[in-house]
């Protein structure tokens, strides 16, 4: 099972902190981010960016390849692992035999395209939002000569609603996402001037809602309702199957973010995390079991 996540210039492009490391086991496509832990000279790792599941170049023997991965990181201080397991694919079609761990976290959002009807999934009002937004705004698809008027709108859009650092793109990113055949960024205008965007990534019949900005006038303007439109409209033209929206920015039933996705899904799925332990001996030693992490180090 191979996505657009599992591409290792995507993940590059994307680890904006942090040492991004490679597999060097033959036929293991993975790669992961590594991570300081509190104690001193001991790591763990995790997937950087979106859901890449660990696979193999000949498509068996994962359990094998995982375990010489596993020795690999032992050998390197990496005590664990965690795996952000793609939501999209059925939990049964995948080898849970490399985690110790299984951990539904939280929800996300998806809609099953059966025709080109999509719009009829949708709640009367929702309709009528995305009508009134496209009298009002002027939309078009990206290109690279957009980059820095992305990437400034995106930064302004993070600067204010406060977030980590760690989280942060550069404009090397969006440069590469404009450049890229399996993304498209959509653009939206007010009196010439841009107050929104939104960019999807695109599997052979899944695409994924993969990063959005907007400033006060596109919000007022409920820019991300009609640029949403065009983006699904885009994966149906393109015979997806299956548009996957992700979860919110926190996992509670009521988080905005959810809320907003919901209004195009017909579809609930489950987002599991996995962990894969490394060193056992060390991993139980210093887990904090008080913590409601999945990995949370603590000194004895």
């Amino acid at each position: 099972m191979k996505t657009i996540y599992n591409n290792y210039e995507f993940q590059e492009i994307h680890c904006s902190e942090g040492n991004l490391i490679k597999s060097n086991i033959d036929n293991l496509i993975h790669c992961c981010k590594l991570v300081n832990s509190p104690l001193n000279n001991l790591f763990y790792c995790e997937t950087n960016w979106g859901y890449s599941f660990p696979t193999t170049n000949c498509g068996k023997d994962l359990y094998k390849r995982w375990k010489e991965w596993s020795n690999y990181c032992f050998s390197k201080s990496i005590v664990a692992e965690i795996i952000k397991i793609p939501p999209f694919v059925s939990i049964d079609n995948l080898d849970k035999s490399i985690f110790q761990e299984l951990h539904v976290v939280s929800k996300t959002c998806a809609l099953n395209i059966s025709d080109e009807n999509f719009i009829s999934n949708f709640k009367k009002k929702t309709r009528y939002i995305i009508k009134k937004a496209d009298k009002s705004l002027v939309c078009k698809v990206g290109n690279k000569k957009d980059a820095i008027e992305i990437y400034e709108l995106y930064k302004k859009s993070m600067k204010n609603l406060n977030a980590d650092k760690r989280f942060l793109l550069n404009l090397k990113t969006f440069q590469f996402l404009l450049n890229n055949q399996n993304s498209s960024i959509h653009l939206a205008y007010f009196e010439d001037k841009i107050v929104g965007f939104v960019c999807f990534l695109f599997d052979s019949f899944i695409s994924h809602y993969h990063l959005s900005a907007s400033n006060e006038i596109g919000k007022k303007l409920n820019v991300n309702y009609l640029l949403l439109y065009k983006a699904i409209s885009e994966s149906v033209k393109k015979g997806i199957k299956l548009i996957h929206y992700g979860g919110g920015l926190t996992n509670k039933v009521d988080d905005p973010l959810f809320k907003f996705k919901s209004k195009f899904s017909n579809s609930i799925l489950d987002y599991r995390i996995g962990l894969s332990i490394h060193n056992q001996e060390l991993f139980k030693q210093y887990r904090n079991t008080k913590s409601n992490k999945i990995i949370d180090f603590v000194e004895i």
